[in-house]
């Protein structure tokens, strides 16, 4: 149905398909239904009046247990919310039957025209905390990241879920957009009901999205800097040993180009076969769980972690450990680590010539933050002529 799309306004439309414009410049397909069901699920509207589009996030957020998605009525300052749970009877509060699920978002128009810059890899706007900011602390044991300061970190979701860190990366070291995202391979697949049988579900390109210019998972989704872009096709490498974790490497290529700003660029890709020196501390970022019993966090965490050498992480993992292709990193008394829901994000290092560089994608580990465990990162540095045939 080609709606007409409407500033600052929210109009329903035949069908109960409604699409709105927020004051800050970010347009948003919402799809409102009735008072009923929603994909099987009862539906509960709470409206309340409420300042903002954020304050009204805010209270989805705030009450998390029982919301899972919101819309906000801008002339009637009117928050609403879903319920999560399935719901025994139909509750509807306020003036209108109707709730809002958000379906997609898009650069708003003053934001569309602005035209890209031409910016360096690995040369963030916004500088990034140090080791001595960082490791008071999985993202098991680090602390929040300066906002915007790893501007190459997307967070790969699945049906608007995070469920991986990815990186921007440029297939030329100076641009203004690029379509490429680096990720672990294991992210694209779920295990099936059937473990025994060691198959895994391939999740289709469609139902994955990929998410730059955030700091807040939550609140920066609506600000004029966020980017969010469909899949366009996704590359799995074709010797992928999921029960292994072998070449656990995935290039996404998405339908529009990231747009360089002062919040989204991509890190820099190593020279073919490069090896890094153990002892090296790089950074690793994500929104994924602080303890091996947590749960992910809603603002971006960083932790630095320095590189072990092969014989010690092959001791630690045996014959899953593979040299060539794989790197770890970690204290050997444990203590800090990436975790779940970090998988597919930024191991980065900081170079000679004042760039950072991607060295390492988060792969797998036993637990998280364990003692003589450290985490495994497949070696991008192996894969450059396989990354670089995506052009």
């Amino acid at each position: 149905m080609d709606e007409q799309l409407i500033q600052s306004k929210a109009i329903i439309l035949a069908g109960g398909m409604e699409r709105m414009i927020v004051k800050d410049g970010r347009s948003c397909m919402i799809e409102r239904i009735r008072a009923g069901y929603l994909h099987g699920m009862k539906v509960t509207q709470f409206s309340d009046k409420v300042e903002s589009v954020e304050l009204c996030l805010k209270k989805c957020l705030d009450n998390r247990n029982i919301c899972s998605a919101f819309s906000y009525v801008e002339e009637m300052s009117l928050c609403k919310l879903i319920a999560n749970a399935v719901q025994t009877a139909v509750k509807l509060w306020g003036t209108q039957e109707f709730v809002g699920l958000i379906k997609d978002c898009s650069p708003g128009a003053e934001e569309s025209q602005r035209p890209p810059k031409h910016v360096t890899c690995g040369k963030p706007y916004f500088r990034p905390k140090s080791v001595e900011e960082t490791n008071a602390f999985r993202i098991v044991r680090g602390s929040e990241a300066n906002p915007y300061s790893l501007p190459w970190m997307v967070s790969v979701q699945r049906e608007n879920e995070h469920r991986c860190g990815g990186t921007i990366i440029a297939l030329n070291r100076r641009a203004n957009h690029s379509h490429y995202v680096l990720t672990a391979a294991h992210c694209f697949f779920s295990t099936s009901l059937f473990p025994i049988l060691e198959v895994d579900e391939r999740i289709p390109d469609y139902k994955i999205r990929v998410v730059a210019g955030v700091h807040s998972l939550t609140y920066d989704l609506f600000k004029r800097h966020a980017q969010i872009r469909k899949v366009g096709k996704s590359y799995i490498h074709p010797r992928f040993a999921a029960r292994k974790y072998f070449n656990d490497i995935a290039v996404i290529k998405t339908q529009r180009p990231f747009e360089f700003t002062n919040y989204v660029s991509s890190a820099c890709l190593p020279d073919k076969n490069q090896v890094l020196p153990v002892g090296i501390r790089c950074l690793v970022s994500g929104w994924g769980h602080t303890s091996e019993t947590g749960t992910g966090v809603d603002r971006l965490k960083q932790v630095y972690l320095p590189i072990l050498s092969d014989n010690y992480c092959r001791r630690a993992y045996g014959s899953i450990y593979l040299p060539g292709i794989m790197t770890c990193a970690g204290y050997e008394n444990g203590g800090a680590d990436s975790c779940q829901g970090d998988s597919g994000g930024p191991f980065v290092c900081y170079d000679d010539d004042d760039s950072w560089y991607l060295h390492g994608v988060v792969s797998f580990g036993y637990g998280c933050a364990r003692r003589g465990q450290p985490g495994i990162y497949t070696r991008v540095a192996a894969f450059m002529d396989w990354i670089n045939q995506k052009k």
